[in-house]
C-alpha cells in the first residue's frame, strides 16, 4: 500500500507524466511495454467487440466496447505465464480529464487471475458516450462500489512498484 500512496503523490506532483488524450486517441504508456500504443477508434474496432449489463448507483445499461486486458495485450503488456515474480508489482494507473485517478494491479487485468474481465467501453445502451462519461470508461462489473469505473479517460499508465 505504501508504495502505491508514493506513486499518487509522485503523478499528483507531477514527477511522473500520465498520458493524455490527444485528437487521435488516448496513450496507453508506460513500463514492460513495447511501446506506447494509441488506444483510437481504429484499435477498438480492430478488437473483439463485447457487451456487458450492469447497474451503475442502482441504473442498469448494456456498455460496449473491447476488454481491457486485450488492450493491454495489443501492447505488449506482460500478462497471462509472463505476469510473475517482480512483475506482480506492475500497476496500471487510469486518468480521467478532471484528474481523477485509479489503480489496478496489472494482475486484475488478467484473466488468469480474474474471473470477469474489466471492460474499456465507448458505448451505452447502444449508443456514443456522452460528453460526461466518454470518450472511454471503464465498467469493473464484480465490484460492490463503481469506484474504479472511471469516465472521461484520458490516458494510462503502467507501472512497476519498487519493492
Amino acid at each position: 500500500m505504501r508504495h502505491l500512496i508514493v506513486i499518487a503523490g509522485l503523478l499528483i506532483a507531477g514527477l511522473i507524466a500520465p498520458a493524455h488524450a490527444g485528437d487521435d486517441g488516448i496513450v496507453l504508456q508506460g513500463a514492460d511495454l513495447k511501446a506506447p500504443l494509441r488506444i483510437d477508434a481504429a484499435l477498438l474496432q480492430s478488437l473483439p467487440r463485447q457487451h456487458l449489463q450492469a447497474s451503475e448507483h442502482g441504473r442498469s445499461a448494456q456498455f460496449d466496447g473491447v476488454w481491457l486486458r486485450d488492450v493491454l495485450k495489443k501492447a505488449g503488456a506482460p500478462l497471462g505465464e509472463r505476469l510473475r515474480g517482480p512483475l506482480l508489482r506492475n500497476v496500471l494507473s487510469v486518468q480521467a480529464r478532471d484528474g481523477y485517478a485509479v489503480v489496478f494491479s496489472l494482475a486484475e487485468l488478467d484473466d488468469g487471475f480474474r474471473a470477469r474481465p474489466v471492460l474499456l467501453a465507448d458505448r451505452r445502451d447502444g449508443k456514443p458516450l456522452s460528453d460526461d462519461e466518454g470518450p472511454l470508461r471503464l465498467v469493473v462489473a464484480d465490484e460492490n462500489r463503481p469506484a474504479r469505473w472511471i469516465r472521461q479517460i484520458s490516458g494510462f499508465t503502467l507501472m512497476l512498484v519498487a519493492p
